[in-house]
């Protein structure tokens, strides 16, 4: 029994990570481990009774499954074997399938406040997280940020001991507070001198607990001096560069580079001009109204807004934001603090700095809810342009933001989808006589095209290019398959889909190259399209593709370099070589808690490599 007829089987209600475990001999050791890890990452199913091999599922079932569950129960409340039950009563079942019982745990991701979940009594030792599909015990400095990040109080408010007035850049809160009376004419804090201004502001209190009254890290960090700030922050530094037009790779030269170690008011309108400078219309302020923006202005604004306030600053990395032509990247210590889900709608937002946040949305530089994601997403899409890329690390414990002006589809683009458009329908679609097939609409080019790059789609991801309902992606999506444009593989909550053999097979007759050769909505750009090269001819034969494949991935490579290197299509290679290859333990994933990511990577393992 292969995993998707399992789970239509047993029809769990949500899309969460799977764990199997053997438990034919009574609750397996590991199982308190996966529960940690699964609070303290993204929640997930636990199926006991089920055997996992080589992708392949044996069930051989519990011995008396409602003692088990009981005593599932029974350990859950308690606080020596677990320090929090995520897992109710209601949450724990009893499936029959194949004639054994199974019994099945859905564990809730907890929330910040409530992490770390840990086993044994001990949050150091007993605190796991899920990551690359296995459990890892935490380290400490993970312990720590989250018992850290679990306080009621937000690590932007605390009141710093020892600050006078003389710490603060009284000319940064001067220009502040000019902007602020800009925004907000009739404001009654116009009237308030500045430690009240501040107290106002959430830059000034009282810490209700010890008594002690002062300036709030918040307010350090917004306005104050330098040797303020790398009295809180030993290493500040917001590191900007800039990379000089038709410049490529990692050790290309950098046009322009600010190593700004002054304070985040004046970082915002120190690097926000160069950042922006390059786009077609400037930025520029008058009075109490932004003029000449243009979308991409917008996007970037909430795009730099958003790094400086949801940045971890008790860790010692460098905030870092490069700008090249035709691509923008901010990078962060701190990952985000909801899921993607969420950053993708914005229908939750938990702040890590929520003064820093209160201020900079005072000037209209913020948002109510806290993050600007939706809007920058929303403004993309509007746009045709690739969508933005979000990497949520939880080992480096970092973010990152890639935002590209490229248009989500090229001219190559617009040729493929004609030949879709014309492709004949399969003989099983019911066709009424007389009926004649629509030109491919918009969202359905962009779901093909979207297929196409990255190798599968489903109707989350669906939503997030489109902005559809998602059941209108599903219709969508159904109508593309009965088209026979797509395949889907699994069902319901899990279905995901790629392109159909019969599209697959024009990639073999007309393989189509997608490279970096778009040109960027940028107007330094007026460099001719690079041409497509290949220093090597065309390998036909399939074991030699496979040998070359497995030579070229002695280092991590990805699909697009992988498809350059083979002269092939990335969408059709994945399918036909990359994949069995993974399958059958030559190639590895680089990342294989994340299948699917677009930043995927794969790796000959050491023992496969050809001379």
């Amino acid at each position: 029994m292969n995993i998707e007829e399992l789970l239509q089987k047993l029809d769990l209600r949500e899309n969460l990570e799977l764990e199997f475990k053997a438990a034919a001999a009574g609750l397996p050791s590991s199982l308190w481990a996966t529960v940690s890890a699964f609070a303290n990452t993204h929640g997930g199913w636990l199926l006991l009774g089920v055997r996992e091999d080589k992708g392949k599922l044996n069930v051989d079932g519990v011995k008396n499954a409602a003692a088990m569950k009981q005593d599932i129960i029974n350990l859950m409340r308690n606080r020596q074997k677990i320090s929090l039950e995520v897992c109710g009563p209601e949450d724990v079942g009893i499936k029959k399938t194949n004639g054994a019982d199974i019994v099945t745990l859905k564990i809730r991701a907890v929330s910040n406040s409530e992490k770390p979940v840990y086993i044994d009594g001990n949050p150091y030792t007993g605190a796991f997280v899920r990551r690359n599909e296995g459990d890892y015990r935490c380290k400490k400095e993970e312990v720590d940020r989250m018992i850290r990040g679990a306080g009621v109080q937000s690590a932007d408010s605390s009141v710093l001991k020892g600050l006078t007035s003389d710490d603060l850049d009284k000319q940064t809160l001067s220009r502040y507070r000019q902007r602020f009376r800009q925004f907000n004419s009739a404001h009654q804090w116009n009237e308030y001198e500045d430690i009240r201004f501040l107290r106002a502001l959430g830059g000034y209190r009282k810490d209700p607990h010890t008594g002690e009254e002062g300036f709030t890290r918040a307010a350090v960090l917004m306005f104050g001096s330098q040797e303020a700030l790398f009295s809180i922050r030993p290493r500040h530094l917001i590191d900007f560069r800039l990379r000089a037009a038709g410049a490529a790779g990692e050790e290309a030269r950098w046009e322009d580079r600010i190593a700004w170690e002054g304070n985040l008011y004046d970082a915002f309108f120190r690097i926000y001009p160069r950042l922006t400078e390059s786009l077609k219309t400037p930025f520029r302020l008058e009075g109490p109204h932004r003029l000449d923006q243009t979308p991409a202005h917008e996007a970037l604004r909430e795009a730099l807004v958003n790094m400086l306030v949801h940045a971890d600053y008790a860790e010692p990395g460098a905030l870092l934001i490069k700008a090249s032509p035709g691509e923008f990247v901010f990078r962060n210590p701190g990952f985000s603090r909801v899921s993607e889900d969420d950053l993708l709608t914005g229908d939750r937002s938990d702040p890590r700095n929520p003064v820093l946040l209160r201020m900079f949305r005072h000037i209209s530089l913020a948002d109510e809810a806290g993050t600007g994601f939706p809007r920058i997403l929303s403004i993309w899409r509007k746009a045709g342009l690739q969508l933005p890329s979000i990497v949520n690390d939880s080992e480096r414990y970092e973010f990152t933001l890639s935002l590209r002006l490229v248009h989500l589809l090229s001219s190559q683009d617009r040729q493929w989808l004609a030949a879709c458009a014309g492709l004949p329908v399969p003989a099983a679609t019911p066709v009424l006589p007389g009926m004649v097939l629509q030109p491919l609409t918009q969202h359905e080019q962009i779901t093909l095209i979207q297929a196409r790059n990255n190798e599968w789609v489903n109707n989350a991801s669906v939503q997030a290019l489109t902005g559809l309902h998602r059941a209108d992606v599903t219709e969508l999506l159904t109508g593309l398959k009965n088209r026979g444009l797509l395949a889907q593989e699994s069902a319901k909550r899990w279905a995901i889909y790629r392109l159909s053999e019969m599209v697959l097979d024009i990639f073999q007759e007309k393989p189509v190259i997608k490279t970096d050769t778009q040109k960027p909505i940028h107007k330094t750009d007026k460099e001719k399209p690079i041409k497509k090269t290949y220093q090597e001819k065309p390998i036909k034969k399939t074991d030699q593709i496979r040998l070359a494949i497995l030579e070229f991935c002695r280092v991590p490579r990805s699909a697009r370099e992988i498809s350059k290197k083979i002269n092939k299509n990335s969408v059709y290679l994945v399918a036909k070589y990359i994949t069995p290859l993974v399958k059958n333990e030559k190639l590895a994933y680089t990342d294989p808690a994340h299948t699917k990511s677009r930043n995927q990577k794969y790796v000959a393992k050491p023992q496969e490599n050809t001379q």
